[in-house]
């Protein structure tokens, strides 16, 4: 008996755990790494993984914004992979566009994003993106000294 609870129980656990696929509706864009979508249960609060734009006041924050935006259009579809939740309880996932896009990788390659070290699951492929976008400087990499977010949201005292 004490062995069909543990399975269930492990079993359970595997599948929460496991991410999950879905598309869905883009409510709105927050900012340059966060969406609201439209789920079953209502709106939810999607945080971009693996990434960091800048903040809205920051230099490159609005365009980054756009940058977005254009890429999932208010009422747009969206399909989500989702990773888990971070811990202001947002959705964490990567963003494909219709076409099949990464919406995630496609705004780091264009210089709208930084690779959120802290936070990347996939060095291997998130770094070379960023330093493709580096040496072309674009976006955020055209300013002679860009700062990333997370040292502008907590500067040195």
């Amino acid at each position: 008996m004490w062995k069909s609870r543990y399975l269930w129980l492990t079993l359970s656990a595997l599948a929460w755990a496991q991410p999950w696929r879905l598309t869905t509706q883009v409510v709105r864009v927050i900012d340059g790494d966060t969406v609201v979508v439209r789920l079953s249960d209502g709106d939810q609060t999607v945080r971009l993984d693996s990434i960091d734009a800048p903040e809205r006041k920051q230099p490159g924050g609005e365009e980054s914004r756009r940058a977005l935006a254009g890429y999932l259009p208010a009422g747009g579809s969206v399909k989500i992979t989702r990773l888990g939740r971070d811990r202001y309880g947002r959705i964490l996932g990567q963003l494909y566009r219709p076409d099949g896009a990464n919406v995630n990788s496609l705004l780091v390659r264009n210089g709208q994003a930084w690779v959120y070290t802290k936070y990347c699951r996939d060095f291997s492929y998130w770094t070379p993106l960023q330093m493709r976008a580096r040496q072309q400087r674009l976006g955020v990499w055209a300013a002679p000294d860009p700062v990333p977010p997370w040292k502008f949201r907590h500067p040195p005292r």
